[in-house]
């Protein structure tokens, strides 16, 4: 009876499996071939500057600028929140409907203050035309409390850009044309209501059907950065610019996640050397593992050596393609295309100045450093396998050779999170499980100033320059945490007293520490060995939540004190057949003045803005 019931799973489990391999090649990607169709992204955020510890908060809006009734095609919105010196602190999706989405991007005080960027874009722009994403820059200060007065700061970060790789595109700039149309929008309020702890009670009108987002802050604790572009400008931008034909081998736009990449071989070439070519009608079998169980399937790479594999609504998990051992060629490699958002641009004139716009008490500082060499970076989060393929993607580098690596991996490391190389580094390992958190000063299992290490043995890496870390693993003796266990190379002898290289010489502490955690014994007997030839393994992530600003009930009494400065945000708001809404929250202890923000689109493309103090 078990024989019977196990060939009856294996028959299913094989008529699902080709099922999903002939979905997939009937639903395979088509790539556009100078069709007219275009899409542009615009983000109201909640407020014009922030603190660290707050979130930026945003409505989005995609429009397509074709002109035709289509709609928009993308269903997935990419935001990312770039650091001054050009790299991604977070890259988050959203699923768009109707046009809109909203969602957050926290800013934990581990990054510092500076000038960050947030732009938003869909695959389809970053592919086709990428001077229709979305970009903008906010200031990030922090506040402190010293002696009873409120202390504003803000590091004096340079962003730092390569001007071969830097995208042209600027901000969207405020329209000429003062007369072009915008709807009508009122925003109201009982002002004699706004009392401490008392609920306000907001009246929209406008055009009905009209879908807006809503912000209110308290004028006190708001600050204002210089003037910028709005939801009337960029439909402005959307009418002036018109559409653009795509790019000859642009994909679709994205209606799902997505898995897209390359398979290439290496070819000498006379006088040339290694060049990659694109292999067409390679057959690659995929698994997805996720939250949600395994999916199976396979696609075939076209004439240019592309694939591009529809995962639905996936939550995430690991992605991994195999092609046939048939085709087994050591030069034959998988990667697939994890960075194709646009690339970092330089900021403006006007955007570095925004650190003392509107804010006379604001001061801006360097920060100082454990060697005073003027790191602004803090704290950054990634994993072995996303550095593999960031340095297979954009450098010469190759992991696959050699697994036992220090060097080039760490240069590779450095390089793409816009660390100078030549800043004393110390390479810290760190026992699965053991990684006290970013406020913690984790214990070393190993140190590795000039010895090689297995990069397989090792999962996430977290690269931190705060003073308390480079303090504790100074260049000395004295060292409170940097007191590992050291195995000399080639003997197999073990010491416990630290060996210290003092190979950067002038330098008492280093200004980068590097923490290695350890993978769990489970997980070195299941992970395959990065760089095997037949197959490569990647993380997709699934849709970000779109969280949701929840605001206190204070009609059964409240705290002391209420010190937000955010009162109210709601990122989609449709106005009712009479073109009315009606919002409430409640009033924190001390504002007595409100900001106010409302932005969006009625249902014939016409924006609507509505900003005031009152």
């Amino acid at each position: 009876m078990v024989n019977v019931i196990c060939k009856r799973f294996k028959i299913i489990a094989f008529v699902a499996f080709v099922a999903s391999v002939s979905a997939e090649t009937a639903t395979g990607q088509n790539y556009a071939a100078g069709v007219a169709y275009g899409e542009m992204a615009y983000l109201h955020l909640d407020r014009d500057a922030y603190f660290l510890g707050d979130s930026i908060r945003f409505a989005a809006t995609v429009v397509n600028t074709s002109g035709n009734a289509d709609g928009v095609k993308s269903r997935v919105l990419y935001v990312d929140l770039l650091a001054p010196e050009g790299y991604a602190v977070a890259t988050k999706k959203y699923r768009i409907k109707d046009g809109r989405c909203g969602g957050s991007v926290a800013l934990p005080p581990s990054i510092l203050s500076g000038l960050y960027e947030i732009r938003a874009y869909t695959r389809f722009m970053a592919a086709s035309d990428v001077e229709n994403y979305f970009t903008r820059v906010v200031p990030v200060y922090d506040r402190t409390d010293d002696g009873g007065r409120t202390v504003v700061t803000i590091y004096d970060r340079k962003r730092k850009v390569r001007d071969s790789l830097a995208a042209k595109t600027g901000p969207l700039k405020q329209r000429t044309d003062k007369n072009a149309t915008v709807g009508s929008l009122c925003v109201d309020y009982d002002k004699a209501r706004l009392k401490p702890f008392g609920l306000v009670r907001l009246r929209l009108k406008g055009e009905p059907g009209c879908r807006v987002s809503v912000s209110v802050t308290d004028a006190v604790g708001c600050i204002s950065g210089a003037a910028r572009a709005d939801m009337a400008d960029f439909m402005a931008a959307v009418k002036s610019r018109a559409v653009k034909q795509t790019e000859k081998g642009a994909p679709d736009p994205e209606t799902e996640i997505t898995a897209a990449g390359t398979v290439t071989s290496t070819k000498f070439k006379f006088l040339k050397g290694p060049q990659r070519q694109p292999q067409s009608g390679v057959r690659l079998a995929y698994t997805m593992n996720g939250k949600n169980g395994a999916a199976y399937g396979s696609t075939v790479t076209d004439s240019l050596g592309r694939f591009h594999i529809r995962l639905g609504d996936t939550p995430g998990g690991t992605l991994t393609l195999r092609y046939d051992k048939s085709l087994y060629d050591k030069t034959l490699r998988i990667a697939v295309d994890k960075w194709f958002a646009p690339r970092p641009r330089a900021y403006t004139a006007e955007e570095q100045s925004l650190t003392r716009a509107g804010r006379a008490d604001v001061a801006v500082v360097k920060p100082l450093r454990s060697s005073h060499i003027g790191l602004t970076h803090s704290c950054i989060h990634t994993t072995v396998a996303d550095e593999a393929e960031w340095a297979a993607a954009f450098t010469d580098y190759d992991f696959y050779k050699n697994q036992r690596q220090r060097g080039s991996f760490i240069t590779c490391l450095k390089d793409h999170w816009a660390y100078p190389i030549v800043y004393p580094t110390r390479i810290v390992s760190v026992k699965a499980g053991q990684y006290p958190g970013d406020g913690g000063i984790p214990k070393a299992k190993w140190i590795f100033d000039n010895y090689e290490f297995d990069i397989n043995d090792y999962d996430t890496i977290i690269i931190r320059t705060d003073s308390a870390v480079c303090e504790a693993y100074a260049f000395n003796e004295t060292s409170q945490y940097a007191k590992p266990i050291y195995t000399y190379p080639g003997t197999g002898q073990s010491s416990h007293n630290p060996i210290y290289i003092r190979h950067f010489s002038g330098y008492s502490k280093p200004a980068i520490v590097i923490f290695l955690i350890e993978k769990s014994d489970s997980a070195k007997l299941s992970t395959p060995p990065l760089g095997a030839l037949d197959h490569l393994s990647t993380r997709v992530d699934g849709f970000s939540p779109a969280g949701h600003y929840i605001n206190p009930n204070y009609s059964c009494g409240h705290p002391a004190t209420d010190s937000r400065s955010l009162l109210y945000w709601n990122p989609d708001i449709t106005l009712d057949a009479n073109g009315e809404a009606t919002v409430e929250f409640y009033n924190n202890s001390s504002c007595k003045q409100l900001v106010i923000s409302a932005e969006g689109i009625t249902e014939d493309g016409q924006a609507v803005v509505y900003k005031a103090n009152k």
